[in-house]
């Protein structure tokens, strides 16, 4: 019971830091994947307008989102729409640090996986991943 607290407050302080006063709920997101096609987890079948609309608020709450299925959906979303990689800096600078790991790493497979299937409108990859090496040294 404590830990679910704890888990809840955390969530708060990283949309308090990214200026955003409204929690994102697992349910909202869900209503915003299933809203832009992107079928990837079970649940969400109301609509966000919100959310799915602004490219920068799924990416951002997304990464930061105490379930590892929603997580893990940024995967699929890259996939779907590999234009909402122009978004992945902007949302980068506001995150934590271990949101930030989890947006560099799944964007990381996106692009990967993208390559690998030869998609059409691929995913580029110096938009983000380039970056990082320069920074991370």
């Amino acid at each position: 019971m404590r830990l679910g607290w704890c888990a809840s407050n955390v969530s708060s302080m990283y949309n308090l830091r990214m200026g955003n006063y409204t929690t994102t709920t697992g349910d909202q997101l869900a209503n915003a994947l299933h809203a832009l096609g992107v079928n990837f987890i079970m649940g969400g079948h109301g609509v966000d307008e919100s959310l799915h609309t602004q490219p920068l608020r799924p990416i951002s709450a997304l990464a930061q989102s105490n379930e590892a299925r929603l997580r893990l959906s940024l995967i699929p979303l890259f996939l779907e729409y590999p234009q909402y990689a122009a978004n992945v800096r902007t949302a980068a600078r506001k995150l934590e640090p271990a949101a930030l790991l989890t947006l560099r790493c799944y964007y990381t497979a996106a692009v990967f996986l993208a390559k690998k299937y030869q998609l059409t409108g691929s995913i580029p990859a110096r938009s983000f991943l380039c970056r990082f090496g320069a920074e991370s040294s």
